[in-house]
């Protein structure tokens, strides 16, 4: 498999390799559909164990979220710690954990959180989570 040989390849090289399935980038690659998706969909991990940070500050609200639609927060601003902690990102994990994503419009077109084999979000073993 192809990925395997990319994986062999790299991961002996001090890089960190992760290989995922396509999905619809937040629904702006509508065609983009993987076969074989699971029915249920999980809360996406993302707002307990990462935190995007753009070339101006801005936080959005994911990697997926490569123009910014849903900000969280902006460094020029806020602290790293002030947004991991704040309002819109204690909304947003509530919101996700009850599957309500009204608010989020980018979340709620995302075929990413249905495209996952497992629920990863709840892993204790991720460190920005604590």
């Amino acid at each position: 498999m192809e990925a395997d040989t990319f994986r062999a390849r790299w991961s002996g090289r001090g890089a960190a390799v992760a290989v995922e399935r396509a999905h619809n980038w937040a629904g702006a690659r509508a065609g983009l559909r993987p076969g074989g998706v699971p029915a249920e969909q999980f809360p996406c991990h993302t707002p307990w164990a990462s935190m995007v940070i753009l070339h101006d500050g801005t936080v959005p609200l994911c990697c997926l979220d490569y123009d910014a639609k849903c900000k969280l927060g902006d460094l020029k601003s806020q602290g790293i710690v002030e947004i991991w902690r704040g309002p819109e990102l204690a909304r947003l994990r509530k919101d996700h954990l009850e599957r309500d994503y009204r608010a989020y419009p980018l979340c709620a077109n995302c075929s990413y959180t249905f495209d996952q084999p497992h629920p990863q979000w709840w892993f204790p073993a991720r460190p920005a989570m604590k």
